[in-house]
């Protein structure tokens, strides 16, 4: 437990390597810690090391298939591998374990989007901000899904809700949401 504690605030501090490291520590304690798996898989993804990852969610799953964070933590890794179906495939068993997790729902929508499956994305965006009326990526995300398909007013109105829960680290959404409400509201 204290090696994984310390490889999770090594890892916020943005310090991958060192939280990696840290993670080996309580793997070399026990091979079975689900916890040791996915965050060092985590820490891989950050480093841009998808395959590795996927070894490690892998082995996070095969000691706990119902651990909802290592699924959708595989689904990440594999979209950024581009398999996309697959990621989606990993969505659905973590939504299956907690039907309650925004973030999985942000993430199959992405991914859905991405395939050119735009109303499906919107569905699922749709249940990630009614869990999380607070989770402004999702506000945008579903803002510029709508806004792609030319429902203007639903993507103006998502906008908006995207703006008012925005933090500063939003800076590059809020000011292109502020520019494209503006379009949208003049049409």
């Amino acid at each position: 437990v204290v090696w994984c504690n310390k490889g999770q605030v090594l890892a916020d501090l943005g310090r991958m390597k060192e939280a990696i490291a840290a993670y080996d520590q309580a793997l070399a304690l026990n091979l079975r810690d689900v916890m040791a798996w996915s965050g060092k898989g985590l820490c891989l993804i950050k480093l841009g090391h998808q395959k590795d990852a996927l070894s490690c969610f892998d082995q996070a799953l095969v000691l706990d298939p119902r651990y909802e964070g290592a699924w959708n933590n595989k689904g990440v890794a594999l979209a950024a591998l581009g398999r996309l179906e697959e990621a989606i495939d990993c969505y659905d068993h973590g939504l299956v374990l907690n039907p309650q997790n925004p973030l999985a729902w942000n993430n199959k929508a992405n991914n859905l989007r991405a395939l050119g499956r735009p109303e499906a994305a919107i569905t699922c965006y749709d249940k990630a901000v009614a869990l999380d009326p607070q989770y402004a990526h999702a506000w945008f995300n579903k803002a510029q899904c709508e806004d792609g398909v030319g429902r203007t007013w639903n993507a103006a109105r998502s906008y908006e809700r995207f703006l008012a829960v925005a933090s500063p680290q939003n800076v590059p959404q809020i000011e292109y949401a502020r520019l494209r409400l503006r379009d949208l509201n003049s049409q």
